[in-house]
């Protein structure tokens, strides 16, 4: 059989698994260019030519793992690892324009027109909880409903009014627990923002208890509900 040689008492075929030498020459290996994929031989078996398209560019075949689109190599819920991979945003000129999707579908990630993310805190709108109520006996009353098995609400913010001509304070209460206390000033008033989200007690109203009859305080809440 005739043997390539590199001109320097070597041969240029070299056997399989064979290891590897520095200075080892080689030969230029050409392809055909075919604009269209197609195979250079018709079985199974068969030797073929390496082909390329009109721009220089190897004709490859896909792995199946990936003819859906191209996945992260971490799933949901799975222990993080590997380094992290920048995500983009589609800008958008106000959260009016967006087109509302179903449950379960995936959605873009939005931006502003000067590329800041668009975020809202604590919660989406529809876990946005509020609640209007008055007395005037002193007693506990409702203001934000229990919102279910397993389902509990934060509170964000309180705002008391009191048209008596008596001072009294308000307890803010988590079903029976008081939470917070808070000042309400005869013929005023008292809004009260957290520096953080106040917890719930799952499936529990949030109550508001006056230290004493007055007529009439105003009490209104306004927070989310989560299962967390």
């Amino acid at each position: 059989m005739p043997v390539l040689s590199d001109g320097a008492g070597g041969t240029l075929a070299k056997a399989e698994d064979a290891p590897a030498a520095s200075g080892d020459p080689g030969l230029l290996i050409l392809g055909v260019r075919r604009d269209t994929a197609a195979s250079s031989s018709g079985t199974d078996g068969d030797y073929s030519t390496f082909n390329f398209d009109s721009s220089g560019k190897l004709w490859v075949h896909a792995d199946a793992t990936v003819t859906g689109g191209i996945g992260g190599d971490t799933a949901n819920d799975a222990v993080d690892s590997g380094n992290p991979v920048k995500t983009g945003s589609k800008a958008i000129a106000g959260q009016s324009t967006a087109t509302l999707v179903s449950a379960g579908d995936r959605v873009e990630n939005y931006a502003g027109l000067d590329g800041v993310k668009l975020m809202r805190p604590h919660c989406g709108l529809e876990d946005i909880v509020s609640g209007n109520a008055t007395d005037t006996s002193g007693g506990s009353v409702s203001c934000i409903s229990a919102q279910g098995s397993g389902i509990r609400t934060y509170l964000t913010s309180v705002i008391l009014c009191n048209t008596s001509a008596t001072a009294i304070t308000v307890d803010i209460k988590d079903g029976s627990t008081v939470k917070i206390s808070l000042p309400l000033p005869a013929g005023g008033g008292c809004i009260f923002n957290p520096p953080v989200p106040i917890p719930g007690t799952a499936n529990t109203a949030w109550n508001f208890d006056g230290s004493a009859a007055a007529t009439t305080v105003t009490c209104s809440m306004v927070g989310f509900k989560s299962k967390v």
